[in-house]
């Protein structure tokens, strides 16, 4: 049928398999196969793809993902509808990505990402905007905002990350209550050498706050 499949196999020195993956091209579908998880991509035009991801539970999702480019920054989008073993919905998911590159080399990706339940009924929120230099991650922030059934807000979850020149990482996470009141903060910062330090805030009901700081060496030791 003028199809290809390739099949690649990976053991160990035992000579125990490790990893399988089967690949079939047929014209502009391409089914990938590994550990049991099935991949198809089907392009249509040069800008819109769909991907059927299939698991091995039999669960799957549907995704019409469109890029463009103009004006030197990149925009994907995508629309994923998520189904049970019995083709039943879920949920879905519709998310935009732009990515760009600065004036210093590096390229900032922003992504969008609305969550739905089975019936329409938005869950979940969430804004990502990341930072990279030569294939490194060098910042990452993202506010996420959980909805309950009626659709109005629970609580929003702050993530933070930042890696400076000496390689020093700071990763914090601050939660909040429905009325952005500020419920909790965990802040972990890692040293080049590997050491870390832990702060964890709690913010209590009688505007009190509660703080534990714990250090840890390279190899994960309290000190």
């Amino acid at each position: 049928d003028g199809s290809t499949t390739t099949t690649t196999t990976e053991k160990d020195k035992n000579g125990t398999q490790i990893f399988k993956e089967t690949q079939n091209e047929n014209g502009n579908t391409t089914t990938t196969t590994k550990d049991g998880k099935t991949t198809t991509t089907t392009k249509i035009d040069e800008n819109t793809t769909i991907i059927t991801v299939t698991n091995t539970d039999g669960t799957y999702t549907n995704t019409t993902q469109t890029t463009t480019t103009k004006n030197g920054i990149r925009t994907t989008t995508s629309n994923t509808t998520f189904y049970d073993a019995n083709g039943e919905k879920t949920g879905s998911q519709d998310s935009t990505t732009t990515t760009h590159e600065n004036s210093d080399g590096s390229t900032t990706t922003n992504t969008q990402t609305t969550s739905y339940d089975a019936n329409g009924n938005k869950t979940q929120e969430k804004e990502t905007t990341t930072t990279s230099k030569d294939g490194e991650t060098t910042s990452e922030d993202s506010t996420t905002t959980f909805y309950d059934e009626n659709g109005n807000v629970r609580n929003t979850e702050d993530k933070n990350y930042t890696k400076d020149e000496d390689g020093t990482v700071v990763e914090t996470t601050t939660k909040y209550d429905k009325d952005r009141n500020k419920t909790q903060e965990n802040k972990k910062t890692t040293s080049k050498d590997g050491n870390q330090t832990q702060e964890d805030t709690n913010y209590n009901e009688d505007g009190s706050t509660t703080t534990t700081t714990t250090e840890k060496d390279k190899n994960g030791t309290q000190i």
